[in-house]
Order: C-alpha cells, then structure tokens, then sequence
C-alpha cells in the first residue's frame, strides 16, 4: 500500500525557533500519519535525539503551508497538541516527507485507484511487519468504499454493509511496508 505526494524539504524551510516545517502544498490534516527521511544527509535535530528515518510522526497543521510533528496520534489531536521541540536543521537537501498510507483519524486506508465494493472479502496480511492496529494478519475483513482510493475495513460483512457502517478502529499504522490485502473470491 503506497499513496501521497512526496514533499521535499530543504535546510531553510525548518524553523527551529517557532518548531515548524515548510511544505508548500502540503494537503495534510492534523493527525495524518507521515514517514520521515533524511536523505543521504543528517537527521533533523529534535531535543532528546533526532527524528529517525521511516519513524512514522504525526502532522499537526499550522496553515496551507506549514505543519509541526507530533511523536504520537494522540499527541497531535490533542485540545493543545503536544509538539516534538525541533533544534537543528540537520544537513543535505533531500529530506523528506511521505504520507502514511493509514490515516487514523478517520480509519481510512488509502489504497490507491482500486476496484472494490463495500462487502467484499478481503485477507489481511502485515507482509512480515507488526500489523495496523485492529487488524490481524492472515484474517478475513470485509471492505466499506469510501471513494476510488480510499476504504475502510469492518469485521463483518453485516458491519460493512449496514447504513452506517461499523468500521474498525485503528490505534496505530503497525510497522513494515509489505501490507496487503488479498481479495477473496466468492465460494
């Protein structure tokens, strides 16, 4: 599962002082889970450490343009978000920012351009990573379409098809990139 435009970030758009990163365009909400890289330079300078590369860090939104990072969910959708103290701007030219493709907000998986129904049986498997939580490898869901790209997963074909669905909810995106969902064919 892969989504999102990648969002590059160069040394002078981190602003250690106010504990912002710019990126133009952003599209991203509080709470969205994003994938951080460092490139072939230094990590970003966080206190404690350093952000760390394919550490999943949650958006908080400042405007259109700007984001702060939250360690947590929680953190980040917080009444008073709780915000990661950013002190250095690390080095290189090429660090980065990727969209989650599990976003927790709204227990939405964003699978790309796909042709599934709301009903249809589906097999999760964490492809050798820690599974999303709520999710167990090697069981049967079944899909709630949300629009083109995106869905949401149900324990039951009931669950999945009611007016309101009864969707499951996610606490955290699990690890690995390997995550599938094999279509099951009906009996």
């Amino acid at each position: 599962m892969g989504s999102g435009s990648l969002h590059s970030l160069r040394r002078p758009i981190i602003d250690t002082d106010a504990n912002t990163i710019k990126l133009v365009g952003h599209g991203l909400k509080t709470g969205d889970a994003i994938s951080y890289d460092s490139g072939q330079g230094t990590a970003i300078s966080i206190q404690g450490g350093t952000l760390t590369k394919g550490q999943i860090y949650y958006a908080v939104f400042v405007d259109a343009d700007t984001i702060k990072l939250a360690s947590t969910y929680e953190n980040a959708v917080a009444t008073t978000p709780t915000t990661l103290d950013l002190t250095g701007t690390g080095t290189g030219n090429n660090h980065s920012f990727q969209p989650s493709t599990v976003i927790l907000s709204s227990n939405i998986i964003n699978i790309g351009s796909h042709n599934y129904s709301t009903g249809d049986a589906v097999i999760y498997n964490n492809g050798g990573g820690t599974n999303i939580s709520g999710l167990n490898s090697g069981t049967t869901y079944y899909i709630v379409k949300v629009d083109a790209r995106n869905i949401q997963l149900a324990e039951t074909l009931n669950n999945a098809k009611k007016s309101t669905p009864v969707v499951i909810n996610f606490k955290s995106i699990g690890t690995g990139t390997n995550h599938r969902l094999v279509m099951q064919m009906p009996t």
